[in-house]
């Protein structure tokens, strides 16, 4: 309990995308969501060097996010990250029971 980690969503083949808005659920019972952030030190960012507006909406169980460019940037098109989600396990699973996300 207390261990923290790291979830990073990405697009694939995507074209014309100038904003993209998540939500996403999980099981507070299990973990909790404690921030999320734009990765813009990666180049493989889909917003890469380009400024943008986020937004954020969260509740117990689920985390909504948007981000979106700002003013009349350039288009993204091809594959990327969106953003990357921490989670902190809040509690254990009981024995004999194993927790699992492809």
């Amino acid at each position: 309990m207390g261990y923290r980690f790291n979830v990073t969503l990405r697009v694939a083949d995507v074209e014309n995308l100038c904003s993209f808005q998540l939500s996403m659920y999980y099981n507070e019972g299990m973990i909790n969501a404690t921030r999320w952030f734009e990765p813009t030190w990666d180049p493989e960012y889909v917003f890469y060097n380009e400024p943008t507006v986020t937004a954020e909406n969260s509740r117990t169980g689920n985390i909504m996010l948007f981000a979106g460019l700002i003013g009349n940037q350039p288009l993204f098109i091809g594959n990327g990250k969106l953003c990357i989600v921490e989670f902190e396990i809040v509690n254990l699973p009981p024995v004999g029971i194993k927790y699992s996300c492809p």
